[in-house]
């Protein structure tokens, strides 16, 4: 007797990350009427289709590229759990809107990096932060230097740039899925993957911004592209408690079919 199609299915997620309090950010690719294939978000997306919109479900803030299809992710319907996601071939990116000043903060993405060591583009950027400067490498001007999550051109590893170097590295594997989490207390940058041990690093943070980029530095100067596939990014403005990041960790990881611990 064959298997009811209702049974194959992933079991629906009812987690909302608005949930927690200072959600400032959430976007969710398997949510495909918050993706547009025009940077205002009209027309929808098709697979392997380009994606230049991705409406935020916390607030204001959206991500957006005006530029051409090849500036941009395509949308990879069913590639994770049967849900969709974008994909990054290296030259793609995503930038939206979003002004704040912190002094501590928590990001979750939940994304797979698809080159080996040593390729790819040096220092790219998975999620960064900066200032409205695009004139030289802006996300390394501002004060306290905070990448929140970047990889290592020659090791499979990927963490936070904070005084002057990759700080808090945790290792990946190529083409496999990962929930990252880099929680930032104010005095320490923790980052975990999938809900493992954290590694940690002392760092101030004070932080004013007022954008966000998804695939790349938010400057004309040094472009350092993110390869590989991006389904879920959450932020909040605060160091998130152990109880929450748990929460949020095995969340994930049971919406995407990633295992965390």
């Amino acid at each position: 007797m064959p298997m009811n199609n209702r049974l194959m299915r992933p079991r629906a997620s009812g987690f909302n990350p608005r949930s927690i309090a200072n959600c400032v950010l959430w976007l969710d690719a398997s949510t495909t009427g918050t993706l547009g294939n025009t940077s205002t978000g009209t027309g929808g997306v098709t697979n392997n289709g380009p994606v230049k919109f991705w409406r935020d479900q916390a607030g204001s803030a959206n991500a957006t590229n005006s530029g051409a299809d090849s500036a941009v992710p395509t949308f990879n319907a069913a590639s994770l759990n049967n849900r969709g996601s974008l994909g990054f071939d290296g030259g793609d990116s995503l930038i939206g809107d979003l002004s704040r000043t912190y002094t501590s903060q928590t990001v979750f993405i939940v994304a797979r990096m698809t080159v080996a060591a040593g390729a790819g583009n040096n220092f790219a950027r998975l999620y960064t932060q900066a200032g409205d400067n695009f004139a030289s490498s802006a996300d390394f001007q501002l004060t306290g230097h905070y990448i929140p999550v970047m990889r290592n051109l020659a090791q499979l590893t990927i963490g936070s740039w904070a005084s002057g170097g990759l700080r808090a590295s945790v290792s990946i594997t190529q083409n496999a899925w990962f929930v990252f989490c880099s929680r930032h207390t104010g005095s320490q940058i923790e980052n975990s993957l999938n809900g493992g041990a954290s590694q940690t690093y002392s760092h101030s943070l004070n932080l004013s911004v007022s954008k966000y980029c998804i695939g790349r530095d938010l400057s004309s100067f040094q472009i350092d592209f993110w390869q590989g596939g991006v389904a879920e990014v959450i932020t909040y403005a605060r160091s998130i408690s152990d109880a929450e990041r748990t929460r949020v960790f095995r969340e994930l990881g049971r919406k995407w079919g990633i295992a965390v611990s």
